[in-house]
């Protein structure tokens, strides 16, 4: 349980903690995080669009945490599954591109820091030597990432699949 402890550590970096003071993130149920170790849902505050929602939702698979990415799902937190694809975040050029529904059937982020993108994609670490995921790393990046991506002039909210 290592990693858990690791994990809650960095919960209360002052980068991590801010951030969640403002709105910008936070992690659901923080008070039972170790019920659903390896497990984390974590949401992340959006841009007001047009039929957009105000936050997503993704979930964390953290085992070997920070030694290993997070493996990183959009999700459905009150179905408790995948968020349906006709509700992914879209935009004209990065967001389509880390949220897709095209490739692994959406079950991944297709972003250098989540972990079966970093598998399938060797390379990434000189491509994408800052967003690349690093064992000194921790879930600041992440939300920092997926934060600025959500509330990016690119973000055009939801569209139909």
């Amino acid at each position: 349980m290592l990693s858990l402890q690791i994990f809650t550590d960095h919960l209360e970096n002052y980068v991590f903690s801010d951030g969640e003071t403002e709105g910008k993130w936070g992690i659901y149920q923080k008070e039972n995080i170790g019920q659903q170790w390896p497990y984390v849902f974590l949401w992340i505050s959006a841009a007001k669009r047009e039929g957009g929602p105000e936050k997503f939702s993704f979930r964390l698979q953290l085992d070997n945490y920070p030694t290993n990415a997070p493996e990183i799902t959009l999700w459905d937190v009150e179905q408790n599954i995948r968020l349906d694809h006709s509700i992914f975040p879209t935009g004209k050029h990065n967001v389509s591109g880390v949220f897709r529904f095209d490739w692994e059937n959406g079950n991944h982020l297709y972003a250098p820091f989540e972990r079966h993108a970093i598998i399938t994609h060797p390379g990434w670490d000189q491509q994408y030597p800052n967003e690349f995921w690093k064992c000194t790393d921790n879930i600041t990046k992440v939300s920092q990432y997926l934060f600025k991506l959500l509330n990016s002039v690119d973000y055009e909210g939801i569209k139909k699949a």
